[in-house]
């Protein structure tokens, strides 16, 4: 939403320990010079930064609404040393400073905020841009600053209304997909509108604003997978019978995804007096996400049902080009759906004791809860008869099939089967998450009027949260009876298929890469209530029921200095944090097949976090800003779980893992570790900022290092959490034996395999460091040529290392680093025309991908770069006074998303690509 830059409102008050560190420009030079729109915004977000002691990034309301921001993560794209990670084609988590989601930490006016996402990362996806006046990135912390995390917090503001004129903006907005609908019963036209009202009463000392968002955003999705996304390869270590890597299962498909959100705020702010202020504060976001996943799944290995034509295999460099296979394929009709909601009430209460001392309180409330459920249903030929596949090597490393000799879109060949004998039709997913977050703070501020300190700050938080996870997993049965493992043997032959009746079929799909064939499209949910369902064991699920309880009490103390110190203004301040922390889990442990007990289990430990910042005026408008600190990021929230669970590998087996005594496990182990203790991370920060021509322009570079220590692995034997191999490294230690679990089985235990199994836990192993520098420069170009008057051009580069070690041996790459991460914009801007294009570049980084048990993975991701842009007019004068119109375009490049495993680029594992979405609309402000 292009929401106004409100270009002559007040500017708020510089937050609690703060100090104005710039010198102003001259007062005369200021009232000769009035910035508005966009380089409005831009003028903004440097003033903050210059007035902040700490390191920090910003961008206000006119910046937010100006390129296609489905979500607040599209606009901190935008923002030095910050990169997201999409889902579905939209942007949903951030890095700050190569550190991933959960390292970072985001508030809400300043205050913690309850979360939908399974652990602690926050979903940018719930929230949209329009409704927020302001966000700052913050990048070094203080003592009054709460929970920081490793590399920063984000703090979200909604619009104070005795900060703004009296407005009213509405927007209303269209697009449309580059893609058609890949799925015939979806859409690829959406919309967006919203709405602002800002009023002030009883002569300015009462202020009210209120806003709406909604949004109905489909995106079309070609889509390759392998494993799952899990991976499954002929590796270098196991190539295939010719001796090539190639791929074992591969999974084409065509996606098309649609997210609706509902989002609403409120803000009352009364200061009567100089005195006193309070104000409240409410959000509330509401989102369903539904997905169709048509396509197919092909196992190309000895386990599975298909067979490859001999002497047809070809290959290059030793990756397989082309073979030929004859193949079942299982032919996928999945529907995945998301809810979610979002509520958060807040009040703050400002009062000056004396003249020189201030009381602040502040108390919130928040409350998030997810629901999913995904289905797989499967199908195929009903005789069992077998097609001929050409399967061959693309250039972006997946595989595309040329399929004959059936019809897979005739319901007369096609029926609800198990194509593959893996004694199921499908399977259900259904992951629950609540959180609930409280939070109670009171901090006293007094001035010093003499020395070298010239205020002091003391003050304590109470946070109490509370994240329960439940997950249920339901197998899809052919008609027959339920078993323990699943639906039994071919359910005992007493039926092979299910007839596709013509009231559930939707029409036909050509999945990604897949020459001239159609699928059969059928109304998945439909489809299950053709078949049954069997819960899936208890001892299989436990490890994701869990209930987390953190309660912890901050208290801090601050100390904010400004002097002069040899002609030069020096200010900052130093301060310390003492955290105490109570953590405690409740779950399940499994003790057999079919039982589990419940376990428990907590810690409580106190750690101190000293912080000193120092700002520099080594000349006008030249800052130079030191910073030292220690900061913590607490374990995801199912590592500090207290359950415990053990889960077949399927007839297969546990291939991705080394063998014990030489056979291959069939059952795995898995749990949590409610005593975990934090990341922690010691920080070095340097700054050094130019600004010029009124804070339109600026200059900066940045260099930090930071020293971690207690990164949590699943264990000695595991680099997880970095790589998706999805089991130890070495077969020395953490095995057990499983065999009380044997009733998990669907088929009879073979001479190659064994019930002995591996146990993984999380432990505090690893440690390392994270070296990095920031550039950046925005330049209006007129303070070159005056002809270019309305040209401003924006450079951005973020460069980050890291490595974190285990005592295994492990090295890996930081979750969610890019090395390298390259930002551009030009605008212009003048006469009422505005036109802006931004392109991002992000290196390789490790992200963080959804498998089919709705569980998440990390995965190495290649190279993005996307190109957004915007054209524009604002009427200034006449009827029209108040009214833009604009055009925008995002994913211009058309990128895809491309991920790989064994630190090879070659052998893919996951590929998406969405295509651009163009966009168009209009903003009316009086």
């Amino acid at each position: 939403m292009a929401i106004p830059a409100f270009a002559q409102n007040a500017q708020p008050a510089p937050e609690s320990g703060t100090v104005a560190i710039g010198t102003p420009d001259a007062p005369a030079a200021v009232s000769e010079i009035v910035v508005t729109g966009y380089a409005r915004s831009i003028q903004h977000a440097n003033s903050i930064k210059k007035d902040s002691v700490n390191i920090i990034e910003a961008i206000s309301a006119e910046d937010i609404g100006k390129l296609p921001d489905v979500s607040i993560a599209d606009s901190l794209s935008r923002l030095t040393g910050v990169a997201v990670q999409e889902a579905a084609g939209r942007a949903k988590y951030i890095s700050i400073r190569g550190f991933g989601p959960d390292y970072t930490t985001t508030t809400l006016n300043g205050r913690m905020i309850a979360t939908v996402d399974d652990n602690r990362r926050f979903d940018y996806g719930q929230f949209p841009g329009d409704l927020f006046q302001q966000i700052e990135v913050i990048k070094t912390p203080s003592a009054d600053l709460l929970n920081f995390g490793l590399a920063g917090t984000v703090n979200l503001q909604t619009y104070d209304p005795l900060t703004q004129k009296n407005t009213v903006a509405i927007n209303a907005q269209g697009e449309v997909g580059k893609y058609g609908s890949l799925n015939p019963d979806g859409t690829n036209k959406g919309y967006k509108v919203s709405a602002i009202l800002m009023h002030k009463f009883a002569d300015d000392t009462l202020g009210v604003s209120l806003g709406f968002s909604a949004i109905q955003d489909p995106t079309q999705d070609y889509h390759w997978a392998t494993g799952g996304g899990s991976g499954n390869y002929y590796g270098p270590t196991n190539p295939d019978a010719a001796g090539n890597i190639g791929p074992d299962d591969i999974q084409n498909y065509v996606n098309t995804n649609t997210l609706y959100r509902q989002s609403a705020f409120g803000h009352v702010v009364w200061k009567p007096n100089d005195r006193f202020e309070m104000s409240v504060d409410g959000l509330y976001t509401q989102s369903k996400i539904n997905e169709l996943s048509r396509g197919w799944e092909m196992p190309l290995a000895s386990w599975s049902k298909d067979t490859q034509v001999p002497n047809t295999e070809t290959s290059s460099g030793g990756y397989v080009q082309s073979e030929q296979w004859m193949v079942d394929p299982v032919l996928r009709n999945d529907y995945n759906t998301s809810r979610a909601k979002t509520f958060e009430v807040g009040a703050n209460i400002k009062y000056a004791v004396t003249d020189s001392i201030k009381l602040m309180v502040d108390g919130s409330y928040s409350h998030a809860k997810r629901h999913d459920n995904t289905y797989e249903i499967y199908s195929g030929t009903t005789d069992g008869g077998l097609a001929l596949a050409t399967i061959t090597r693309k250039n972006d490393g997946t595989y595309g099939v040329d399929i004959s000799g059936k019809d897979l879109a005739d319901p007369a060949q096609v029926s609800l089967t198990d194509p593959q004998g893996w004694n199921q039709v499908g399977f259900n997913n259904v992951p629950d998450l609540k959180d609930t977050m409280k939070q109670l703070r009171a901090e006293l501020k007094g001035e010093i009027h003499s020395g070298f300190f010239k205020s002091w700050q003391i003050g304590a938080n109470y946070s109490d949260e509370k994240k329960i996870s439940n997950y249920s997993g339901y197998y899809i049965c052919l008609p027959g009876a339920a078993s323990v493992a699943g639906c039994g043997t071919n359910d005992g032959g007493q039926v092979t298929y299910v007839t596709i009746p013509s009231s559930i079929i939707k029409g036909t799909v050509e999945p990604y890469a897949v020459t001239g064939t159609q699928l059969i499209a059928i109304d998945p949910v439909a489809a299950q209530d053709l078949l049954r369902t069997s819960e899936q064991s208890e001892a299989s699920n436990v490890a994701r029921d869990w209930t987390v309880r953190e309660k912890i009490v901050t208290g801090y103390l601050q100390a904010n200095y400004d002097t002069d110190l040899s002609g030069k203004r020096v200010s900052g301040n130093i301060g310390l944090q003492i955290v105490h922390t109570d953590q405690t889990s409740v779950g399940y442990g499994a003790i057999d097949a079919t039982n589990v007990a419940v376990q428990r289990g907590g810690d409580s430990y106190t750690d101190f976090l000293p912080s000193v910042n120092m700002n520099i005026e080594m000349a006008h408008n030249l800052l130079l800003r030191l910073g030292a600190s220690r900061t913590l990021a607490r374990a995801t929230m199912d590592d500090e779980n207290a359950s415990y669970s053990v889960s077949s590998c399927g007839t297969q087996g546990c291939t991705t893992v080394p063998t014990i005594n030489g056979k291959i496990p069939v059952l795995q182990a898995q749990g949590g570790n409610p005593v975990l203790r934090p990341y922690f991370s010691n920080n070095v920060d340097i700054s050094l900022e130019k600004y010029f021509a009124h804070d339109t322009g600026k200059v900066s570079a940045a260099v930090y290092f930071k020293d971690i220590s207690n990164f949590t692995t699943q264990n000695l034997n595991l680099n997880s959490g970095n790589v998706n191999n999805g089991g130890p490294t070495s077969n020395t230690t953490g095995t057990q034996d499983c065999s009380a679990f044997s009733g998990l089985l669907t088929t009879p235990l073979t001479p190659q395999q064994t019930l002995s199994c591996y146990s993984t836990a999380p432990t505090n192993d690893g440690k390392g460091y994270v070296f990095g520098y920031e550039l950046s420069a925005t330049f209006p170009l007129k303070t070159l040529l005056p002809a270019l008057d309305g040209f401003s051009v924006i450079g951005q580069y973020a460069h980050t290392e890291s490595e974190i070690k285990f005592s295994n041996g492990s090295r890996i790459t930081l979750p969610g680093l890019s090395k390298s991460i390259v930002q551009a914009q030009i605008f212009f801007e003048k006469w009422g025309f505005n036109a802006r294009a931004s392109l991002t570049h992000r290196s390789s980084y490790l992200g963080d991908y959804q498998l089919f048990n709705a569980q998440v993975t990390a995965n190495l991701t290649k190279p993005q770069t996307t190109l957004d842009a915007q054209v524009g007019y604002d009427f200034h004068s006449g009827v029209l006074n108040g009214l833009s119109i604009y055009v925008q375009g995002h994913n211009l490049t058309n990128a895809k998303s491309v991920s790989y495993v064994n630190n090879d680029p070659k052998e893919v594992n996951i590929r998406d690509q969405y295509g651009p979405t163009y966009l168009a609309g209009a903003t009316f402000r009086f």
